[in-house]
């Protein structure tokens, strides 16, 4: 293992390409890109890789061997680094120090460390009763909804895309892996696939709001009739271009309504996500029937966005009388 391998991941962008864990005889280059590479999900290997960086750049570590003599003091260091001087929220510096203590967890399964020293650090606490993503009203998703202009392919698309977001609660990362064979019937029933997080698979019933926005959408672009295609596909000219979207694309197409429809910059892609599971909740939905909806594999996951047990016109200041 050497000190180039080490800032190739430390410093450069990964291809997908077995070189980039692999020499010429087929050796391991190094443990850090072992532990990038072994993620499935492209994103999460984004993610640990950019927390990765940053922890190097803190540390000024720029050799496995300075990695490897890394101490709980160290991390310590890390950790009040993020929440006094980048001001983090509670959930990210967590977030970060997870990302960091795979990576030492990784290395002491390969014997390359005798232990992980973020495993007994304290981590900052999160209220873990409320979500920290802020929901819509219904009229402020109802007004989103009517802004696309449907009479052209790429409203007709946009309309179907934010249709998608508020009645699955999918994350903004997944429309872009949909095709059009991921729409079926089940008993009758209008079924969507999704791969999600980890890269598992679900399938869940279709609102009939989504069913119809999808097949408004469809019937104008025109590739109903090809079920490997990408579900939505770039727009040029008026026309659909056949190009397959990119995740960036779906965010920028929900910053785009929520800004004409003069709404807070608060709102994010994901408060789609809580506002179709605080919906379905107050409406009367069981949390097992929304856990499964959301793909979350841990129901306490689900419960963040329950927000049935405070609602701010129950709240105790309005009895007060003087």
């Amino acid at each position: 293992m050497n000190t180039e391998n080490f800032l190739e991941i430390a410093q450069k962008p990964l291809s997908g390409k077995i070189a980039d864990v692999s020499d010429q005889n087929g050796n391991l280059v190094n443990h850090e890109t072992l532990w990038i590479k072994n993620f499935v999900s492209k994103q999460t290997q984004q993610t640990y890789l950019t927390v990765f960086r940053e922890f190097c750049r803190f540390g000024q570590l720029s050799t496995p061997e300075q990695l490897r003599q890394v101490t709980p003091a160290h991390i310590i260091a890390y950790r009040d680094h993020l929440i006094e001087e980048k001001q983090m929220s509670p959930r990210s510096v967590r977030n970060r120090l997870a990302g960091i203590s795979s990576l030492f967890k990784h290395l002491q399964n390969e014997r390359v460390i005798d232990r992980n020293p973020v495993e007994n650090i304290q981590r900052p606490k999160v209220d873990e009763e409320q979500g920290v993503t802020p929901a819509m009203l219904t009229c402020q998703v109802a007004h989103m909804l009517s802004i696309p202009d449907i009479e052209t392919i790429s409203g007709a698309r946009d309309s179907a895309i934010l249709h998608l977001l508020f009645f699955t609660g999918c994350r903004i990362s997944e429309p872009a892996r949909i095709k059009v064979k991921d729409l079926y019937e089940d008993e009758g029933y209008a079924m969507l696939r999704f791969f999600v997080k980890g890269g598992k698979q679900k399938s869940i019933e279709v609102h009939h709001e989504l069913r119809h926005a999808v097949d408004r959408y469809l019937g104008m672009a025109g590739h109903r009739d090809k079920p490997h295609s990408p579900l939505f596909l770039a727009v040029k000219g008026g026309k659909n271009h056949g190009a397959p979207l990119h995740r960036s694309q779906f965010t920028r197409i929900f910053t785009k309504y929520r800004k004409q429809a003069g709404l807070s910059a608060s709102y994010s892609p994901h408060s789609a996500r809580a506002t179709c599971a605080t919906t379905a909740l107050n409406n009367g939905a069981r949390l097992e029937d929304v856990q499964k909806m959301l793909g979350h594999a841990d129901i306490r996951t689900t419960q963040i966005y329950d927000r049935r047990k405070h609602q701010h016109k129950d709240s105790a200041v309005f009895a007060v009388k003087y």
